[in-house]
């Protein structure tokens, strides 16, 4: 079993560090997100918006010129968005 689990983490690595390496600093997501992603996005530097409505999704990704993708890796340059900045900002308490 540690062998498993050393290998599923080697795998979600790589994949983080192809996704790192490829320019990506902000990485949007429909659905849930392994814990083990979660600390491999958080070790290469890279930030997790989660939007749970698919509109908003689709939304947000033409806003930022970018492809919804259904796979795990590197996006293209084609399949990337741009933002100058990405804030939240809170309205009533």
């Amino acid at each position: 079993m540690k062998d498993y689990t050393k290998g599923e983490e080697d795998h979600v690595e790589s994949i983080i560090k192809q996704i790192a390496d490829s320019g990506v600093n902000v990485v949007i997501a429909g659905q849930s997100i392994t814990e083990i992603s979660k600390h491999y996005l958080e070790k290469y530097k890279i930030m997790i918006v989660r939007i749970m409505s698919k509109f908003e999704l689709k939304r947000l990704a033409k806003a930022i010129n970018a492809r919804i993708l259904t796979r795990l890796g590197a996006p293209t340059a084609e399949e990337m968005g741009y933002c100058s900045k990405i804030e939240v900002e809170e309205v009533g308490s």
